[in-house]
């Protein structure tokens, strides 16, 4: 679908914050932090693979969104394949900005990695580590390390309707949004120069919307 064929939508500035994940978790996690961003914030969520999130992206561009983050789980970007498309995704999109005519405005595209998977992000409620994990739950797996902070923890939507919102059952085990942001910060210092250590950069979007203390 061409931009121009989409139906116009008007934002408040500031306020038109798309935020694109690759799975539900993503979603159920964003839905979970609404009330601590003072930005509107419209997750979205893609079925699988580089032609969907381009698709979504396209779509937030024609409705006139400011801005359009791009949650990225690296751990399914491993083979030649998936490494090319992700690649070709990020020299059209990525720090770009694009006019949309119907709105007059521009959109700007964000790129935001969690290696090896969005649980990075919710191991570092608690803790920071650079471990050189290559999945969930498969080839180094970070499952065992965040089980020992969220022993119920399951990667599945039955759970993330039930836990009572991802954020707040982070917290009730002790975990904090502040140390989360922080550990993040720290990772993506440490990616610098250790390109194959666990990392997030979740804290560019909470600081972006202008994230509020937790409650």
């Amino acid at each position: 679908m061409k931009r121009s064929d989409r139906k116009k939508r008007s934002f408040k500035h500031g306020a038109g914050i798309a935020v694109i994940g690759e799975g539900p978790t993503e979603q159920y996690y964003l839905l979970s932090v609404q009330g601590l961003l003072s930005a509107n914030v419209y997750p979205k969520v893609v079925k699988d693979g580089m032609d969907y999130l381009i698709a979504r992206v396209e779509e937030c561009i024609a409705d006139g969104y400011d801005k359009i983050y791009c949650l990225i789980d690296m751990d399914n970007k491993s083979g030649q394949k998936e490494k090319a498309a992700y690649a070709n995704f990020l020299r059209q999109y990525s720090g770009k900005q694009f006019k949309n005519r119907q709105t007059g405005g521009h959109t700007e595209v964000i790129v935001i990695e969690n290696h090896p998977c969005l649980e990075i992000w919710f191991y570092y409620y608690f803790r920071l580590t650079t471990g050189l994990y290559s999945s969930y739950e498969r080839v180094n797996p970070l499952k065992p390390e965040l089980r020992k902070f969220l022993p119920e923890y399951e990667k599945r939507i039955e759970f993330f309707k039930k836990c009572g919102g991802l954020h707040q059952y982070l917290t009730s085990k002790g975990g904090s949004i502040e140390t989360a942001v922080r550990n993040s910060k720290l990772s993506i210092a440490h990616h610098v120069d250790n390109p194959d250590g666990a990392f997030s950069e979740m804290c560019r979007l909470l600081e972006s919307t202008d994230s509020h203390e937790a409650q």
